[in-house]
């Protein structure tokens, strides 16, 4: 293996972490990006905040162990302030952490934050996860029209992306946005949205 100080490391196990989360082997894809935590605690504080947030980024996405991601999380943002660096995963990965306890308004505000940094570093694939996310928790607060709105974006970037997969969880949401709304054609239209979304069969969709 690679040296702590080696960024190979963490190159190489958010590959294989990726490969066994695609192949349903959340325990092997756990264990890769704790082990590319421990591996690079002692490099750099850029290298080991990244390794850090990415890992609790991960399990938060996996929905293992959310207390640790938070914990691992909440330590790479502090040797990325020390770096004198922002990461995305790291507002990314505590807005899921606190959107799956429920705390609402702290999970909003981490995944916009997030949102930013995405948009700012030209990743189209983080921005739409995280517009994803405030559209479906505005939708469970009632906001509607705040659905509609990050449904829309989520709409228009997917067109942009090519990704049906996104397309489909964009109406989906718009969808049910109507539908509370109580418009006409809504239902048929989450119907359609949701066997198209079933077509694309992704679990970041179907999370």
């Amino acid at each position: 293996r690679p040296t702590p100080g080696n960024a190979t490391v963490l190159e190489i196990d958010v590959d294989l972490a990726a490969i066994h989360y695609a192949e349903d082997d959340l325990s092997a894809a756990e264990r890769h990006v704790l082990d590319q935590a421990e591996a690079l605690r002692g490099a750099e504080p850029r290298v080991a905040a990244a390794a850090l947030a990415n890992a609790g980024r991960c399990l938060a996405q996996i929905e293992r162990d959310h207390a640790r991601a938070e914990a691992l999380l909440r330590e790479g943002r502090e040797l990325a302030a020390t770096a004198g660096i922002e990461l995305v995963d790291v507002p990314w990965g505590l807005g899921m952490v606190a959107q799956a306890a429920g705390r609402a308004e702290e999970a909003r505000r981490e995944l916009a934050r997030a949102l930013v940094l995405a948009r700012a570093s030209g990743d189209p694939w983080i921005e739409s996860q995280c517009l994803a996310r405030l559209a479906a928790m505005a939708l469970e607060q009632g906001e509607n029209e705040v659905a509609l709105a990050s449904s829309g974006e989520l709409a228009r970037l997917a067109e942009r992306m090519d990704e049906p997969g996104d397309t489909a969880i964009a109406n989906a949401l718009a969808a049910l946005a109507r539908l509370q709304q109580s418009e006409s054609g809504a239902e048929a239209d989450l119907a359609v949205a949701l066997a198209n979304l079933r077509t694309a069969d992704s679990k970041s969709y179907l999370a």
